[in-house]
């Protein structure tokens, strides 16, 4: 076990950016939230999945939907909480506990607000370990673990349940939920022991998230690239000027593509996202792909940009790829989060 602190939540919120890989949401909208769930208490503990009995219930809970749609309805915390025990009504009196099912971008803080809120006990495994689309795209959907048992949510109250449904099916039952909700939902659901998380799971990535802040909250701006690099692994694959920027939204997201002018011996750089980045091609030949996380740093001050941020021409960039959680470099794994996961052919 170890303890997130308030002073943490801006960190926490840096490193959940860069997870985010251009995608997941704003995660500073959030931290709001989690500050205020915390009240008075300076810090939340946070439990590794070996701290919790091996058949305690983990309960995955965030957000669904358009984080645009937060200018017309806010949410308030609660809705994360009230979807969670709804799922946790379907198990009787299991000993129970909270985690995310994406633990970037926004969604970071939607199992650490249930935990402050005195609700369950918070885990740091969550089924992506980075920012990702869909809903189904987990570890835990390809190691069988059902989504099912779950629910939606609004800031209204009103609540669905839904049975003996998963995959695909399950993710558009989900989207137009959230449509119909305004925008989006609180989501509950893959609910499974702790010993199944063990082998279906990705365990840290709260801690991973937490470091990566520190990383670029310690470093001096025009390094913070490089202090990635020596501490996580981390490759500078370009370095250039925006020259064009394209995005447009589709029924579950966004897709665009991004054009720097490459500095050094490449010519021209190309980033295609589809709500995350997921390929950077350097004069033609693809450098780093998903699962690995690329982001775009801003590079006067090493923050990283979302994807639909990123539109004035001349804004100097970092390409940086980040290793992609272990789990989804075994082979078992890897199909969900190729380009092809994402419908790009011939990657």
């Amino acid at each position: 076990m170890w303890h997130l602190r308030r002073d943490d939540l801006d960190t926490l919120a840096t490193g959940a950016a860069l997870l985010g890989s251009g995608g997941g949401g704003q995660p500073y909208w959030f931290r709001a939230l989690a500050a205020h769930a915390f009240g008075e208490r300076e810090e939340l503990p946070v439990h590794d999945i070996d701290d919790l009995p091996a058949d305690a219930l983990a309960i995955a809970t965030g957000l669904v939907g358009s984080l645009l749609s937060f200018h017309e309805r806010s949410p308030q915390g609660a809705e994360f909480t009230r979807a969670v025990d709804r799922v946790r009504r379907e198990f009787a009196d299991v000993p129970a506990c909270v985690t995310n099912y994406e633990s970037a971008g926004a969604n970071i803080f939607a199992a650490l607000v249930v935990a402050a809120a005195g609700a369950l006990p918070l885990v740091d495994c969550d089924g992506m370990g980075r920012a990702l689309s869909w809903l189904d795209q987990t570890t835990y959907d390809v190691d069988g673990v059902s989504i099912a048992p779950f629910v939606c949510t609004d800031s209204y109250g009103r609540t669905v349940l839904y049975e003996d449904v998963r995959g695909r099916t399950a993710e558009e039952f989900i989207r137009a939920a959230a449509v119909s909700m305004g925008g989006w939902c609180a989501f509950a659901g893959y609910p499974a022991t702790l010993e199944r998380l063990r082998t279906a799971g990705i365990p840290g990535t709260l801690r991973r998230a937490l470091a990566l802040g520190r990383t670029v909250d310690d470093a001096e701006s025009r390094v913070v690239v490089d202090a990635l690099i020596d501490q996580h692994g981390a490759r500078r694959v370009a370095t250039g000027r925006v020259a064009d920027a394209r995005w447009r939204r589709i029924s579950d997201g966004g897709i665009g593509s991004v054009v720097i002018r490459g500095s050094g011996d490449a010519a021209v750089v190309r980033v295609e996202a589809r709500n995350e980045f997921l390929i950077v091609v350097v004069d033609g030949e693809i450098v780093a792909s998903t699962p690995e996380i690329i982001c775009l740093m801003r590079t006067r001050d090493g923050r990283p940009l979302q994807a639909e941020t990123v539109l004035a021409t001349g804004t100097e960039v970092d390409v940086v790829a980040l290793p992609a959680p272990p789990r989804w470099r075994e082979p078992r794994f890897h199909h969900k989060v190729t380009p092809a996961a994402f419908g790009v052919i011939g990657v």
